[in-house]
């Protein structure tokens, strides 16, 4: 059974009774784990990164009553990155079927670092604010932490019900949030630090992805005599490290560099995806006319358009091949 995040997207090869039995594990125990959530190159990349930042500040969080501040990654990027696979309709509809919730409108989160000798944890609470139904912690750690366990307490017995030491990296926990239950972190102990994404599951806003066009000047006049000027006489490559969802009629790309989500139409999407290769301005030329009905020149032409405003927004790069 897999149910993973990867850098090209969600990928569930769970079948229908895999879910069946996450789903009455979840019924029993209120909480899951799903091993090995985050892929391991992106796992990697997210932590590399991390580590480049380190650089947390302390926030209080007032629906989790803590006893103590947490500290929260200060380069937005990398949440924004989170949140952009996170938000995935695909992952909404299995984490529905799983854990019975109504219907899923988004995820926030929030990427957290609690540290050993700091007093950092949480007070009991109930996450029961801002249409949250179902919670959610990824292990973002390097080292295996010691302590920072999660408790869940049904409040009517008055007794911890299940406790989940989530140690596996890119491992997540998935919890029930309710009226009848609390939950908490217990003190990070030992040497090593818990960094971890964690958030929530809401039923509302609807998530709508927020992103820049890159595809709109492909439009403009095919007479263009800059477009006439491009050199066609280059080598493609994708930019090292973007992150690809597919959203109806757009292929969304995220580039963690600049923060930025774009959004490419169907042949943009295609250009990116085939480039797992350096191909030459031709190969994607005669790929494209292979797969569309449009002609030769006005092929050409677009996609010098296309190809200029790829390389302006960083997610291709090219180098001349004489």
């Amino acid at each position: 059974m897999n149910i993973q995040i990867t850098s090209s997207g969600f990928n569930l090869t769970a079948n229908e009774k895999d879910l069946n039995l996450l789903k009455k594990e979840f019924d029993k125990k209120h909480c899951i784990k799903l091993t090995n959530f985050l892929e391991k190159d992106l796992l990697g990349l997210i932590q590399l990164k991390i580590d480049e930042c380190d650089d947390f500040f302390t926030v209080n969080y007032p629906a989790s009553n803590q006893d103590n501040p947490m500290c929260r990654l200060k380069d937005k990027n990398l949440e924004c990155l989170l949140r952009f696979f996170v938000n995935d309709k695909k992952l909404f509809q299995v984490i529905e079927k799983v854990t019975g919730c109504c219907k899923i409108g988004s995820f926030t989160g929030r990427i957290c670092r609690m540290s050993p000798g700091t007093g950092h944890r949480d007070a009991w609470h109930n996450d029961l604010v801002d249409n949250r139904m179902i919670a959610m912690s990824i292990n973002l750690s390097t080292k295996a932490y010691e302590g920072g366990i999660l408790q869940l307490k049904d409040i009517n017995i008055g007794k911890v019900v299940k406790e989940v030491a989530n140690t596996g990296f890119g491992d997540a926990v998935i919890f029930r949030i309710s009226p009848k239950l609390v939950h908490r972190l217990t003190e990070v102990t030992g040497k090593a630090s818990r960094t971890f994404f964690a958030g929530w599951f809401r039923s509302k806003p609807i998530y709508k992805p927020v992103f820049e066009d890159c595809s709109r000047s492909i439009t403009f006049d095919r007479n263009l005599s800059e477009a006439k000027k491009y050199n066609t006489d280059i080598v493609l490559s994708r930019s090292q490290n973007l992150f690809f969802q597919d959203s109806k009629d757009k292929v969304l790309v995220f580039n963690p560099v600049t923060g930025v989500c774009f959004g490419l139409d169907s042949i943009g999407g295609k250009i990116l995806k085939i480039l797992d290769r350096p191909k030459s301005f031709f190969e994607i030329r005669n790929l494209i006319l292979k797969e569309y009905d449009v002609g030769g020149k006005e092929c050409e032409i677009d996609l010098r358009n296309l190809i200029r405003q790829m390389k302006i927004n960083r997610l291709v790069c090219t180098e001349m091949t004489r």
